[in-house]
């Protein structure tokens, strides 16, 4: 996985550089286009998340073992009430799902918070 982060990692650097060249070069021109870079900004986006969903995952099987040891009791899943009434979650980053807001790692998918 690390190679395919490096993979990653090497084309969103080639996808800046086309993006630096390509609005110095319509500036040039005096004409800029817009959907062109918007383009090009999703697919830059696109392989970020990649990469976050690499560093995820290599997360997750890294401390596999250290999960099976947890024990997810009743108090995890009990949420937090603030002073005002309302109810506080802290959301997992990867599957969004509410947990308690000193949760370690998510109740629905165990992913380190």
């Amino acid at each position: 996985m690390d190679e395919k982060r490096k993979e990653l990692n090497s084309l969103i650097n080639r996808m800046y550089r086309q993006l630096g060249k390509q609005v110095y070069n319509d500036l040039e021109k005096d004409h800029l286009s817009i959907s062109s870079y918007k383009k090009l900004v999703d697919k830059i986006r696109s392989n970020i998340n990649a990469i976050h969903l690499l560093d995820i995952t290599l997360d997750h099987e890294s401390e596999d073992e250290a999960l099976d040891d947890l024990s997810y009791g009743d108090e995890s899943l009990i949420p937090v009430m603030n002073d005002d009434g309302v109810y506080e979650y802290r959301f997992c980053p990867a599957c969004q799902a509410g947990n308690h807001p000193d949760a370690i790692y998510c109740i629905r998918c165990k992913v380190k918070m």
